[in-house]
């Protein structure tokens, strides 16, 4: 056995995956062609997004309709086991849905059936939960006969965590067909926190009748704020100078996404002795509502774990606003499993050892221009966007 064959093999047994003999090897000569694959997706990226900004790119390419990359529609939605068996006994030749397909497609909530174009190649993908958390199988058809396969090295199926906050689908980049995910769930492992101005788009093209090792576009945005509020309800505002609240709670938001480690210390350096104070009382009673879950809020006291702020766990600083000290809380909204990109940040007094909300601002968040493209390679059990 040559010397790579052996190290693909020791890293497949490392991440537990079970090697298939008709799964073969990829050469260093796909390497490039993998790299090159990405290169286009990147270069072809640029160009849209430059008339187009803010975009997703799988939306985007499906949108623009670019030859050069193109984006394939799901062959069917699947709603319940008779659609699939339909689908079976439609094909030319029918295709013998095997046992072990049929109970693993009865698990899956609503699956969409995907077809690799110009090949036998389907994938079977389930999306639950707000979190968007995908649930997938694949097989071959041949002559109406199902293999079923194991995951494709670069998605990672295995472990749960990297199958949540994803987009799938299959297309083709230069008439090459290509399995994509796009994962706007990316997290710097520097800096210890998400970074929502990036998407990781993974491609695996097709090579020798597989899928072969996966290459990546990471895409870095600027920041656009105030945006258009993608999740919101009405906010509130109980005080006469709602619109001092807030240019107050946007400037709040530039220099916490700016500064986030840094953040508490600068407005506290902000105040007096007799504010800050006045803001420690304030804390105080904001532990005691949180602990007792009054007032909607959770029943821990507990400070963010990381500069990764959220309205549930949330930056709490000082801010003095024409002459009132407030306890102001700022962090991303959050919907059921996800973050969203807006803002939700909140006054408050204390008024006889009460907190009294007096404004809640949501400031709007979103993706602007592109900044930068890259392409880098992802071996074998690598974690896309970690």
């Amino acid at each position: 056995m040559a010397a790579t064959e052996i190290l693909c093999l020791v890293q497949a047994r490392r991440i537990g995956v079970l090697v298939l003999p008709l799964m073969s090897l990829v050469s260093a000569a796909a390497w490039a062609d993998t790299e090159a694959v990405c290169r286009t997706v990147a270069e072809r990226y640029t160009a849209l997004a430059a008339t187009t900004p803010n975009s997703d790119p799988l939306a985007l390419f499906k949108k623009a309709h670019d030859p050069r990359v193109t984006v394939a529609d799901p062959v069917k939605l699947l709603a319940s086991s008779e659609d699939f068996d339909s689908w079976a006994r439609t094909q030319k030749p029918p295709v013998e849905l095997p046992k072990g397909l049929t109970v693993d497609f009865e698990a899956m909530a609503v699956p969409q059936l995907h077809r690799l174009p110009g090949t036998s190649f389907y994938a079977l993908h389930s999306i639950d939960g707000t979190a968007q958390c995908y649930d997938s199988r694949y097989f071959f058809v041949r002559s109406g006969h199902v293999t079923e396969m194991r995951s494709p090295s670069g998605m990672q199926d295995d472990n749960p965590e990297f199958n949540c906050g994803v987009e799938r689908t299959f297309g083709t980049v230069d008439q090459t067909p290509v399995y994509f995910q796009s994962n706007t769930t990316v997290y710097d492992q520097a800096k210890k926190r998400p970074d929502e101005m990036a998407t990781i788009l993974r491609v695996l093209p097709w090579q020798s009748g597989q899928l072969g090792e996966a290459c990546e576009v990471r895409l870095e945005h600027t920041a656009k704020l105030p945006a258009r509020l993608t999740n919101y309800d009405t906010p509130s505002c109980k005080a006469a100078n709602c619109d001092a609240f807030k240019q107050a709670a946007l400037s709040i938001v530039q220099y916490v996404r700016s500064n986030p480690d840094t953040a508490l210390d600068h407005y506290l350096g902000l105040v007096t002795a007799e504010q800050r104070s006045a803001f420690e009382r304030a804390r105080k009673a904001s532990d005691e509502a949180r602990a007792a879950g009054e007032n909607g809020m959770l029943g821990a006291s507990t400070e963010p774990e990381s500069t990764h702020f959220i309205d549930v766990a949330p930056l709490r600083l000082p801010y003095v606003l024409q002459g009132t000290t407030y306890v102001v809380r700022a962090g991303r909204i959050t919907i059921g499993g996800r973050t969203s990109l807006d803002w939700r940040v909140t006054f408050e007094t204390l008024e006889n050892g009460k907190l009294l909300k007096q404004a809640e601002v949501p400031i709007g968040v979103e993706k602007g221009p592109l900044a930068s493209a890259t392409v880098s390679t992802v071996k074998t059990g690598t974690q896309a966007g970690r």
